[in-house]
């Protein structure tokens, strides 16, 4: 999925417009590498796509994928980008790095 489609999706979904404790409280359990990754699957990126920007080996991405998904407690990328979203993660125009940051 494009970054553009993603956040396309992730505008028009129900619940999105404002960070909620609980979600908020699951994206602290993560690492700031792990959050990085959350930030770059939200934005559409395939793991290969994620390994190029961020520098890690597919294997590593591969484990900080599952690591997400297991500690957000979603199955899906989709699931996981969703929960970014509410925990107010990303901006509209995706700007914001996890660690919020300014790219």
């Amino acid at each position: 999925m494009s970054p553009k489609a993603s956040r396309a999706l992730l505008r028009g979904h129900p619940g999105t417009d404002t960070p909620q404790g609980a979600d908020v409280a699951r994206v602290n359990l993560l690492t700031d590498r792990e959050r990085d990754v959350l930030v770059l699957i939200a934005e559409g990126l395939s793991n290969a796509d994620i390994g190029t920007r961020i520098h890690p080996s597919a294997g590593t991405v591969k484990d900080h994928v599952s690591s997400i998904l297991t500690k957000l407690r979603v199955s899906s990328r989709v699931q996981a980008a969703l929960l970014a979203e509410r925990a107010g993660l990303l901006r509209d125009d995706g700007a914001y790095t996890a660690r919020g940051n300014a790219r």
